[in-house]
């Protein structure tokens, strides 16, 4: 364990960070909604004394909504839209430079192809970057369980007034739920993709981090407004452009179809694996692109 923590140890500190995160925006929604009631109760006693019964029993303290409105409320209104928009393609990249990054660039290449051939050498530290995997994983897991608490064990299936998703995804949950889980997934390993490529091709830990990051905005950019925008204009496909925003693996927003957004999310790691193979096939210049480690 303690062997495992000390070679992780990026990884390990960022899934600390996404648990405390989560923690600390839970209790903030608790507080607020606590606050609601309060306030929803005094306008109720308010009413009462300005007004008729019968008027004001039409008004009631809301109840704590079920798990599923947690989290997508959770997601869309309060700091861990922060993460899921922006944060969590550095918290990947990091970590995957973390892991990979020193294997790669330690200066001692050749003489480790000594002991290994090239191929396997460059599918072990590829695979040691699939650790990565978890981030988002484990985020879900730690957000949903948390939505759970709070809920009070609330597990109905929500309305589109309290989960902000389309009714259309409500009547079938259960599907909608696991393409929910499978997208987010294949987003991970997209960008565990592009920060493995960028670590390939960097001379340093920091322009790898930047040059991965910037990577994924610049597709986000180009693929949503850009491509996207380009055929929803010509051939009026309808939501198009929205999904094509990465955006949208977190809040199904006026999207095309859910095997739309799967066979999109498939494409995105099947493609940029593509360019994994592309960039490490070539053993001379990633040998050599190691020894030029600043």
């Amino acid at each position: 364990m303690k062997s495992f923590l000390k070679k992780n140890k990026i990884l390990c500190l960022l899934l600390l960070i996404i648990f405390l995160w989560i923690i600390v925006t839970c209790v903030m929604y608790k507080i607020d909604f606590s606050d609601l009631q309060k306030a929803s109760a005094s306008n109720i006693e308010r009413c009462k004394e300005e007004a008729s019964s019968e008027f004001c029993s039409q008004f009631s303290v809301p109840d704590m909504p079920d798990t599923f409105s947690i989290f997508f409320q959770l997601i869309v209104d309060y700091p861990l839209r922060i993460f899921a928009y922006f944060i969590y393609p550095i918290f990947i990249i990091i970590s995957v430079v973390s892991l990979v990054y020193n294997e790669v660039k330690t200066g001692y290449v050749r003489n480790i192809l000594t002991r290994m051939t090239y191929k396997n050498y460059i599918s072990k530290i590829y695979l040691n970057s699939l650790k990565s995997l978890i981030v988002l994983p484990f985020f879900l897991l730690v957000l949903f369980i948390s939505s759970y608490i709070l809920s009070g064990g609330n597990f109905i299936i929500p309305t589109e007034e309290t989960a902000i998703v389309e009714q259309q995804y409500l009547n079938n949950f259960l599907q909608f739920s696991l393409i929910y889980i499978i997208n987010i997934f294949f987003l991970n390993w997209f960008v565990i993709n592009l920060a493995y490529i960028a670590t390939l091709k960097s001379n340093h830990a920091i322009s790898a981090i930047i040059g991965a990051y910037m990577g994924f905005w610049i597709i986000w950019i180009v693929l949503e407004a850009i491509i996207g925008f380009g055929i929803q204009k010509i051939f009026s496909i309808r939501y198009l452009t929205n999904s094509l925003s990465f955006a949208s693996f977190w809040i199904y927003d006026h999207v095309i179809s859910l095997p739309f957004m799967l066979i999109y999310a498939l494409c995105l790691v099947a493609l940029s694996g593509i360019v994994v193979y592309f960039v490490s096939r070539n053993k001379e210049r990633v040998v050599l692109n190691a020894e030029k480690t600043i």
